[in-house]
């Protein structure tokens, strides 16, 4: 077959090559950008063809680049040629959201365009999603019945810089990329006191082979007590398929690495000083069962305390138990370890809708039951105000085969982590809203006052707790009742837990997540942007 493609007949290529135009042009749109390069370098005879625009701009129209404005500021004359072989032929399937398999909390990175002018530079910018919980809002005005019932609205992160993939023009079609990594110094700092350091690096992106890194957490007794518990599989299964699409991939050569392993430490731990029933977090190899897929990761910077502050900034929220990394460092000066040792892999998720106009006076005919919960599949903000963690992301799920409604974590806490269920319902089993009227006059939903076709149903359904930090305890169920309040907005009502050691959350908002407006964006302090308003 390679042969057939590689060797291609001067009279076969004449033939081909006498077709109008247009048609190249049709065929190529069902074509991928590797096929259309092939094509076009297998005989001098489509030379010409491949100085046409139309083609590298309908390449371009892939990775939602309609024109050229952001790529001609600065001096800078691009073409949609080298727009596309510079810059998004390699990276641009990087554009989107990737989720961090880091234990416990994970991490979201986004991937996007740069077009604003502000920004001095073009081409694509990764930034993590980082939650300032200090800015929530409590609903003060409830008493003291129904204020524990009433639920915070979610809110949009702000937006780090991480890395930068800049376009260089380098001759007069051609282009080269550049890469900069951004150290920010402190995350809560948003008022510019401390600048961000930006260092110009060689390569900044990893494509991974399918690796077998796994993480475990030993309950921190030793001897015959001993028992350490796997960490959930990220990303979930629900998500694999997604995972598996090498068109979500960067057309970079992928890296075989290693798993780093800390089971030789674990006969030390007594001498690391560590007992008493503290979980303890350690890396090895993952169970054969374990399937992983192709993933990307952010390289580090080699100076050890940079690697350590960059580490922080693409993984902002810090897990509270000890880790044998830090252990066996502390207590062996173990150099081989002092490194950080694992810096992540991340997955690709799916793409956000844009964001839909509120519906006008002639709206289209509101969803039935059925098709609603089918469509709530997507990645959504879960928002707790009294959790551990206020913001998580989670993926809900529509599992055909049971017709249940299931919220993955991607991001998670040190008590649930990401790639652990969260709640579940069976959608073939609604309740009657006017069955639990004072729950949901408790979330501030009015049951009475909403007309016959409004979108509002309720089910019964699991949720899954535990109150063991480092998951190592079995997971408990408990009933929640879930409001579908519409399309883009849900909210859980959690059963008592006066037996747990810590405070759960009595109610929790989910709000779908919709494309960036990077446009109403502001801009707070240099490489950190927020949102417009709050989701």
């Amino acid at each position: 077959m390679a042969e057939v493609h590689s060797k291609v007949s001067p009279l076969t290529a004449a033939g081909i090559a006498s077709l109008p135009f247009e048609t190249f042009l049709q065929i190529f749109t069902s074509l991928p950008g590797d096929d259309i390069i092939h094509f076009l370098s297998t005989c001098s005879s489509y030379h010409a063809l491949a100085s046409d625009e139309s083609i590298w701009r309908e390449l371009c129209l892939r990775y939602g680049v309609h024109d050229l404005a952001a790529f001609r500021r600065n001096g800078t004359h691009h073409t949609f040629y080298s727009v596309y072989s510079g810059l998004l032929h390699t990276y641009g399937p990087l554009l989107g959201l990737w989720a961090s398999d880091i234990p416990f909390h994970g991490a979201i990175l986004e991937f996007r365009v740069v077009t604003e002018e502000e920004a001095g530079w073009v081409g694509i910018v990764g930034e993590v999603w980082i939650w300032e919980e200090d800015d929530w809002e409590e609903d003060s005005d409830s008493d003291e019945d129904e204020g524990s019932m009433v639920a915070t609205d979610p809110y949009s992160p702000c937006y780090y810089e991480c890395l930068r993939i800049e376009l260089v023009q380098s001759a007069a079609d051609h282009a080269s990329t550049r890469f900069t990594r951004v150290l920010h110094r402190k995350h809560a700092d948003t008022h510019g006191k401390k600048d961000p350091v930006l260092q110009t690096i060689r390569r900044g992106v990893r494509l991974n082979s399918p690796h077998k890194q796994a993480f475990y957490v030993l309950n921190g007794f030793i001897g015959e007590e001993s028992r350490s518990h796997l960490h959930p599989q990220f990303p979930p299964e629900c998500l694999q398929t997604l995972c598996r699409d090498t068109a979500r991939l960067p057309r970079l050569v992928a890296r075989d690495e290693q798993p780093v392993d800390h089971r030789r430490h674990l006969v030390n731990l007594k001498y690391l000083g560590h007992g008493d029933g503290v979980p303890l977090l350690y890396y090895a190899p993952s169970p054969e069962d374990f399937s992983t897929s192709h993933s990307v990761s952010i390289i580090p910077p080699l100076s050890a305390v940079d690697s350590r502050r960059y580490h922080n900034h693409v993984s902002p929220r810090k897990y509270d138990l000890p880790d044998m990394m830090s252990a066996s460092i502390m207590a062996f000066m173990d150099t081989v370890s002092a490194k950080p040792a694992y810096t992540g892999h991340y997955f690709p998720l799916p793409r956000l809708p844009a964001r839909r106009p509120p519906p006008g006076p002639e709206h289209d005919p509101l969803p039935n039951r059925w098709s609603l919960v089918k469509r709530l599949e997507g990645l959504w903000v879960s928002h707790s105000p009294n959790g551990v963690v206020a913001s998580e992301v989670v993926y809900i799920h529509w599992e055909e085969g049971t017709c249940e409604v299931q919220a993955w974590k991607v991001t998670g806490s040190d008590c649930m982590p990401r790639g652990a269920l969260s709640w579940k319902f069976d959608s073939l089993a609604p309740a009657a809203p006017a069955d639990y009227q004072r729950f949901l006059t408790g979330m501030a939903i009015d049951v009475e006052g909403r007309s016959q076709d409004s979108l509002l149903h309720v089910y019964k359904g699991i949720g899954h707790t535990t109150r063991s930090l480092g998951y190592t305890e079995e997971v408990r169920e408990r009933e929640v009742v879930v409001v579908v309040v519409s399309e883009d907005e849900i909210r859980i009502r959690w059963a008592g837990v006066d037996d747990l050691d810590e405070p759960f959350p009595e109610v929790s908002t989910c709000r779908r997540c919709f494309e960036r407006d990077v446009a109403r964006e502001t801009v707070s302090a240099q490489c950190i942007r927020r949102p417009a308003q709050r989701t």
